[in-house]
């Protein structure tokens, strides 16, 4: 007769199809937020390219700035939430990209119509942004994962360097070291010194 409990049954089955189904919400993330940020994109160009025209802007450049400019944001977007990047590329992406965001988004709002479509318009902007932000932190969290096999199975296919000396990050398998107290040696006492040791204590021979 087996010992397995049902809620084992049930983490060996969920642990086991853990890594697909992490790599599953990825995928379909990434798909989601492209078919979000094209139809961003799409609805925010053709309404600040007619705004441009009906101002009497030249055809060329009323088509061609707005994707400048959403080009720009898809750039800076891209870079600062793509992991692995330098920092510094990441920190100059963040720093530019409330330009293009930010020239989009009043124009915009800056179209004819009704308040509440102005906020519409001009708040499409933003999924570009933080469509492509969300997608881009995507990914599993390898010490849960590493947990969830080591609570079905006791064991771990990771493999974990030795933590190096001097470490405290609590990652590694591997116990803090105690600092060693120094043994207190009592010196020994000359009998020509005066002193005669009785005990715990020493007295002066008179």
């Amino acid at each position: 007769m087996s010992n397995t409990t049902q809620a084992q049954i049930f983490a060996a089955a969920y642990a086991k199809n853990l890594a697909k189904a992490n790599l599953n919400t990825i995928r379909y993330s990434k798909l989601a937020g492209t078919v979000i940020m094209t139809i961003a994109m799409v609805i925010s160009y053709t309404h600040q390219r007619d705004y441009l025209l009906s101002l009497g802007a030249p055809m060329l450049g009323a088509c061609l700035i707005p994707v400048a400019f959403d080009a720009a944001t898809f750039v800076s977007v891209k870079v600062a939430g793509t992991p692995a990047m330098l920092r510094s590329g990441r920190t100059t992406a963040l720093a530019v990209m409330p330009f293009p965001v930010g020239v989009s988004m009043w124009v915009n709002f800056s179209a004819p119509g009704a308040f509440l479509v102005k906020v519409i318009f001009a708040l499409t902007v933003g999924l570009i942004v933080t469509t492509e932000l969300v997608t881009g932190k995507a990914g599993p969290d390898f010490k849960v994962m590493d947990q969830l096999e080591r609570e079905v199975t006791g064991s771990t296919s990771v493999t974990r360097k030795p933590c190096p000396e001097g470490c405290t990050c609590g990652r590694h398998n591997r116990r803090k070291s105690q600092p060693t107290k120094p043994v207190r040696t009592r010196r020994p006492v000359s009998v020509d010194s005066g002193y005669v040791l009785t005990g715990t204590a020493d007295t002066r021979t008179h």
